[in-house]
């Protein structure tokens, strides 16, 4: 029987502390807790990725999907606006192929779609992710 092995590459991903205060801050609510999420710099733009492979990219808002939970089984949506993206973003990186899990067709089809964004995008380099994110960003007059 052959082992199946996911191929690999780094991505950035957001801070969960900044997270949970951004989410906490905009619900007025100190139990949101945010959930660890990838975010990819794929050649369509940047997009947000959760452990369960599915992923967004930014809305016709121009914001990007944030999940967080309360207590056990309470879930959180928050659209985050380019700035806050990047105010929330970590200098480290995750392995995708590590984040994502595996279990299923289902999660390996969501994991090679979200794979082969950031493997024929550009950099996934923190630096690179935030200069794409800056081209989103609205110029004040």
């Amino acid at each position: 029987m052959t082992e199946y092995k996911r191929e690999s590459v780094w991505t950035s991903k957001i801070d969960v502390d900044k997270a949970s205060k951004l989410m906490q801050d905009h619900f007025q609510d100190p139990a949101i807790k945010a959930e660890e999420m990838a975010v990819i710099n794929a050649k369509d733009g940047v997009a947000t990725v959760c452990s369960e492979g599915v992923g967004w990219f930014a809305n016709d808002d121009g914001k990007f999907l944030l999940l967080g939970y309360v207590g056990q089984y309470g879930e959180v949506i928050m659209y985050a606006t380019a700035e806050e993206l990047i105010s929330i973003m970590s200098d480290e990186f995750i392995y995708l192929d590590e984040f994502v899990r595996s279990f299923g067709a289902r999660l390996e089809t969501n994991y090679s779609i979200w794979y082969g964004q950031a493997n024929s995008g550009p950099s996934q380099q923190p630096h690179a992710v935030i200069a794409a994110l800056e081209k989103c960003l609205t110029p004040t007059v």
